[in-house]
């Protein structure tokens, strides 16, 4: 009588022969049906602990089903049982399909065992910091890159530490196949507020140089000692820590089934109201009234990394809303243009406001007049972009609490290019925008917004921080229209002949 069959298919027999749902069998033995399914596909078995009290819930429940059903004759021919049974013998068919289960779990534990064993020898140990970030890097960005399905991504450990441990400068953006990359990842404010002059720029860098990817941070507070990296269906990755949080050892798991119960076990811990910064789509930005709300501040900093859409003329603004139409946008489209024109108009009339604008983008603007108005790219002549600074200096004439903020970038220790979110701040909120021509995929959210109170303050004064630098060059409109005179005009005349020169070479 003794079988080589393991313990959950010993279960499914069972259940196909008396005809018994998982419901029905999950309430007769106690458990919930999630476990009876694990059990029947040998995924997991009953504790050694509590198997006795399974094995007996069980025998009891199929023998009174058998026996009340006359399918005891099924019974001798399935297991292969010799002797004849009593078919109104309850206690030996009872003790017949105890010994059975019994067997079988014998036959699983062992199996289980070896699959354990196997998927140790899986594993990878990886020891050094240099070492870990290394592979680690690799890793992602290879599973990334040959991915054709959406990933999912958990990181427990904290941005500002990862960003700390990465090398910026030599890292490159993995490139995907067009495929959503959502990443879950934590943050230790603590860790934020002791240095954050240091990790404003450092995570603010992270999330350029990963465009690509939507990131949602957490407040790791209750996490913060898991130190797991998963993306499900993939691997997970086990870090051990040093005291300064850098990760020193490192064990990948590569077994599916280890990785998804790790990725489950942990991605639940991820609670919505501890949710920092978040990705947002471009519709629900405005759905939601948060645009609205934004902008009924009266005091705001702009950081524009790509042209510069602020303060146009009407007339440019319904060429932008012709153009929306070349490019296959809807009336819906029309509506946010004309909104933000209004709203804009309004607020810079009488606001206080400070726009950060980086050399390089302002100098590229000058040259091709390039700009990203809403989810809309326009590229403005030369006699537009004359028009649009004559109505800067206009505007900064009505309102003398509009002053500019020239960065130069060329000055920072970056590499080319790293500024790709430009970032919108009043004293109550702040969004972060996307230069979506530099996504590889069209549908991501375009947007982070900064959700937590202190990470705005932080930020906003931060921002006021740069005026002191030696990189930056503050500009109220004298010393505006002074530049534009200077400079202006003889860009313009130089550009105007270029563009003669292509039209004659047509």
């Amino acid at each position: 009588m003794k079988s080589t069959k393991s313990y959950g298919l010993i279960i499914k027999e069972l259940l196909e022969v008396t005809d018994t749902k998982f419901t029905v069998l999950a309430k007769a033995v106690g458990y919930d049906i999630s476990y009876i399914s694990k059990w029947c596909n040998n995924i997991k078995i009953p504790s050694t602990k509590n198997i006795e009290t399974v094995n007996a819930k069980l025998s009891l429940f199929f023998s009174d089903e058998i026996i009340k059903q006359g399918k005891t004759g099924e019974i001798y021919k399935l297991f292969e049982i010799s002797d004849p049974l009593d078919e109104s013998n309850k206690d030996l068919l009872y003790e017949q399909i105890y010994s059975i289960l019994e067997n079988g779990y014998k036959n699983s534990k062992s199996d289980l065992c070896q699959k354990s064993e196997k998927n140790l020898e899986d594993n990878k140990v990886v020891v050094g910091n240099k070492n870990v970030i290394f592979c680690l890097t690799e890793l992602i960005k290879n599973t990334i890159q040959n991915s054709t399905q959406c990933i999912d991504f958990i990181s427990t450990l904290d941005i500002c530490k990862i960003a700390h441990q990465l090398d910026l400068d030599i890292i490159e953006e993995f490139k995907s196949n067009d495929i959503r990359i959502n990443a879950k990842v934590g943050f230790d404010m603590n860790e934020f507020e002791s240095k954050t002059d240091y990790y404003i720029p450092r995570v603010y860098f992270l999330l350029n140089e990963f465009l690509n990817i939507d990131f949602d941070l957490y407040d790791n507070k209750e996490i913060d000692k898991l130190n797991i990296i998963a993306i499900r269906d993939k691997f997970a990755v086990l870090c051990s820590l040093d005291i300064d949080g850098m990760i020193e050892v490192a064990t990948i798991v590569t077994d599916i089934d280890t990785v998804n119960g790790i990725y489950d076990h942990t991605n639940a811990k991820f609670k919505t109201e501890n949710i920092l910064v978040k990705s947002a789509e471009f519709l629900g930005m405005d759905k939601g009234g948060y645009r609205t709300e934004f902008y009924s501040n009266d005091e705001f900093q702009f950081l524009s990394t790509r042209g510069f859409e602020f303060l146009l003329p009407s007339d440019i603004i319904t060429e932008i809303i012709n153009e929306a139409h070349r490019q296959g946008f809807n009336e819906d489209m029309d509506l946010l243009i004309r909104k933000i024109q209004i709203t804009w108009e309004e607020v810079f009339e009488k606001s206080k406001i400070n726009f950060i604008i980086l050399k390089s983008a302002l100098m590229k603007y000058i040259e091709d007049g390039e700009i990203f108005y809403a989810e809309v790219s326009y590229n403005l002549s030369p006699e537009q972009r004359k028009i649009h600074a004559q109505n800067v200096i206009e505007c900064m004439r009505n309102n003398n609490d509009i002053k500019f903020t020239i960065l130069d970038d060329e000055l920072l220790n970056y590499k080319a290019n790293l500024f790709k979110l430009s970032v919108y701040v009043n004293n109550k909120k702040i969004f972060l925008k996307k230069n979506f021509k530099s996504m590889s995929h069209s549908s991501n959210p375009l947007y982070y917004t900064i959700i937590n109170d202190k990470l705005v303050r932080y930020i906003n004064d931060y921002l006021i921080s740069l005026r002191d630098k030696d990189y930056c060059s503050e500009f109220d409109v004298n010393a505006t229209e002074k530049i534009v005179e200077k400079y202006g005009t003889m860009y313009l005349r130089l550009l105007d002949a270029q563009n003669r020169k292509k039209v004659s070479n047509i």
